[in-house]
């Protein structure tokens, strides 16, 4: 007996796909393609900065994202691939963003400056929010606004920020040479 299930197979409208393609396109280049270019003068200028920022800011993006898309407090067009659409800027933006954070607070030589670049940098991943916000590739639900998001980036960058220290605080002897792993 054959059920009456929705075949997840059906052909799409006329001219639904290629719409949707470009949106996931677009999506590509803006959150994955121009900031690893970037990301690669990072590298070039510090490793260690991406090698920290890169897990770290790739592990907060993933576990925001994919917690905000579940909840239905955000939404990434084209808004039918869930999770997926949020895959280039979890890859791409955030974990480089996160790594320029911590670049300029490795190279900046005031005491402040760690709490001072994780909001001018939680900012600036805002204001790029707010254009796709605006250019309604993201809608809001559920009571999300730019100030949630903004805390969240706060939350994300800390927490970056955080791991850095505490690789710091494990890893790094007091005379500045990495340890060795392991027993």
């Amino acid at each position: 007996m054959k059920e009456n299930l929705p075949n997840q197979l059906e052909k799409p409208k006329s001219g639904q796909t290629a719409t949707e393609v470009i949106k996931l396109l677009i999506n590509i280049i803006a959150g994955f393609l121009v900031p690893w270019i970037a990301g690669a003068f990072l590298i070039y200028r510090d490793k260690k900065a991406m090698l920290l920022a890169f897990p770290s800011g790739g592990l907060m993006s993933l576990l925001f994202n994919d917690f905000g898309v579940y909840t239905k407090w955000w939404q990434l067009h084209p808004d039918h691939m869930e999770s997926v659409t949020t895959i280039p800027f979890n890859l791409g933006i955030y974990p480089i963003v996160a790594g320029w954070m911590l670049h300029f607070i490795f190279t900046t030589r005031f005491r402040f400056n760690a709490a001072l670049m994780i909001a001018a940098f939680a900012a600036l991943l805002t204001g790029a929010e707010f254009v796709y916000v605006c250019l309604d590739k993201i809608q809001y639900g559920n009571g999300w606004n730019i100030g949630w998001t903004y805390l969240s980036y706060i939350l994300a960058l800390g927490a970056v920020y955080g791991y850095s220290r505490l690789h710091a605080r494990l890893f790094v002897s007091r005379n500045g040479q990495q340890e060795p792993s392991g027993p």
